[in-house]
């Protein structure tokens, strides 16, 4: 990539990252004149992680499976592997809040329960706005259920420093040609959808 097509890239990374800011303020905005209107964390919660979707897809160089070319991996540890690359999430944190944020709120429109087959455990959702560092992506076991907590602000923080920070996404893209193809793949890809 030459450096107008870097400045592109790094103008739509800032672009989508500040959409995603944009609408975790609207998400919680306090409406004095209408108090029964309560704030509504599942549209930004599944806007965040469309981001998480689109950066790891911008990663490895597919969106759709059937352009993933030699990578086996599914989408699922296509994004897994991201936050694992470019955060300090666990891997185990890591699927838990891919499966229940991304895929049961995503695909359901509810916070539905996520059992994990080989413990037995169950696994339930907490979305608050932001939370202190300690209690972020932290699980509470409350009788039978294991609750996840996700601060909103706190992820889309960590998506603006995996990809902005010093030695993270866009660093390695500016010099690495494999992320640039892979980048321009599914650039491409995203932009040919047909009906």
């Amino acid at each position: 990539m030459n450096r107008d097509q870097l400045k592109a890239v790094k103008l739509e990374l800032t672009e989508r990252l500040k959409s995603l800011e944009n609408d975790f303020q609207r998400a919680y905005i306090n409406i004095p004149e209408n108090p029964e209107i309560a704030p509504s964390p599942f549209p930004i919660v599944m806007y965040t992680m469309a981001a998480l979707d689109l950066f790891s897809s911008l990663w490895s160089g597919w969106s759709d499976s059937k352009h993933r070319g030699s990578d086996t991996r599914s989408q699922t540890e296509r994004m897994i592997d991201f936050l694992s690359a470019f955060t300090n999430y666990p891997t185990g944190k890591s699927k838990i809040l891919v499966q229940m944020y991304r895929h049961k709120l995503m695909h359901t429109s509810e916070a539905r329960q996520l059992l994990d087959p080989s413990t037995g455990n169950i696994y339930l959702m907490s979305i608050s706005p932001s939370l202190k560092p300690k209690a972020y992506l932290e699980i509470d076991k409350v009788g039978k259920y294991n609750w996840l907590h996700l601060g909103v602000e706190n992820f889309i923080n960590d998506l603006k420093k995996a990809i902005f920070d010093k030695n993270m996404y866009y660093d390695q893209l500016k010099k690495d040609p494999k992320l640039q193809s892979n980048f321009i793949r599914c650039w491409t890809e995203l932009n040919s959808y047909t009906l």
